[in-house]
């Protein structure tokens, strides 16, 4: 029997036959060029790659991953095609705690120096004051949002068309943790009040929910519903956009951040050391091993990568 790779190999050279043409005639082929990204993407994992000191926050950028390390106040960047590190950035902030991508630069909350780091978008890297211990940030296509956690509100974060930044903080509960944005609205899990705020794109707050849990940190969408890592009742929530809980599910001893894979929801077991596979009725799928204390997670279009807290290293699985 053939191993996959030997398949995906045998594919590639019939592809590569049956699209053949004289040089005069060679043009680009969708189809040739999706299969490569493919085999690219599919045949070099799973890596554990060293980063700087507490690595939290991940995310993608459509072709690198960015590491927020919490204890080296770094940002690495890394290749998402072969887990090189193309770049450590020391200049971010003191904590970096969140991080986002809005089409066109990073934001980097930093925790302990009460702002957020742009990097990229057509602008000189900078920085903009937010609330105080930014701890978590989400983009709705035109605004960044920043969740507060000692200052009890979220940022919104809007460009001057003359350059510079409006901001407008608006209260929510105890200890915003986690934020996201599902289309329509952003959600905020709030830590302390065990509770998420869904508020409009304008900060108006529409409602508060229980979690049905303790310690609610990270949030993520997938397509339709809303799902929680509530850390302390070591479970995760799937919750209806309307705010009713549709269940619970049991998620290590320390749930904590949330990603969609366009197929599955993923968690990390900040208490232990793999990230866990939900399908999207909540049924667990694989405990995945990766490094020390996972905090951080992302998908990458065919990966998924983990920052390890207590490794000081990103697991791609």
């Amino acid at each position: 029997m053939m191993t996959r790779k030997q398949k995906v190999l045998a594919i590639g050279i019939f592809l590569g036959v049956l699209f053949w043409l004289p040089p005069a005639a060679q043009a680009v082929n969708p189809l040739q060029v999706a299969i490569l990204r493919w085999y690219q993407a599919n045949t070099f994992w799973p890596w554990d790659i060293t980063v700087g000191s507490w690595p939290t926050a991940i995310a993608f950028d459509g072709a690198n991953m960015w590491v927020a390390n919490y204890g080296a106040n770094t940002l690495t960047q890394i290749r998402a095609s072969d887990g090189t590190v193309l770049d450590t950035i020391t200049s971010v902030g003191q904590r970096p705690l969140g991080l986002a991508f809005d089409g066109r630069a990073i934001w980097v909350a930093n925790s302990g120096s009460n702002n957020v780091y742009v990097q990229g978008g057509g602008v000189w890297p900078t920085t903009v004051a937010v609330g105080t211990e930014p701890a978590a940030i989400a983009c709705d296509g035109s605004a960044i949002w920043v969740a507060n956690r000692g200052s009890n509100n979220v940022t919104r974060i809007t460009k001057k068309a003359a350059g510079g930044f409006n901001t407008m903080a608006i209260a929510v509960g105890t200890a915003p943790n986690g934020i996201a944005f599902d289309g329509l609205y952003i959600w905020v899990t709030n830590s302390g009040s065990n509770n998420v705020t869904k508020l409009n794109r304008r900060g108006q707050v529409l409602g508060t929910f229980s979690t049905g849990g303790i310690t609610p940190y990270g949030i993520a969408f997938d397509g339709r519903n809303i799902w929680i890592a509530n850390l302390a009742s070591h479970n995760v929530c799937k919750m209806s956009r309307s705010g009713e809980i549709i269940g619970t599910f049991d998620a290590g001893s320390a749930p904590y951040a949330v990603a969609f894979d366009g197929a599955a929801i993923w968690v990390t077991d900040f208490g232990g050391s793999d990230v866990r596979k939900f399908d999207l009725n909540g049924n667990l799928k694989a405990a995945v091993k990766v490094g020390q204390s996972p905090r951080g997670v992302a998908f990458d279009g065919a990966k998924i990568w983990v920052t390890n807290h207590n490794s000081n290293t990103v697991s791609v699985r």
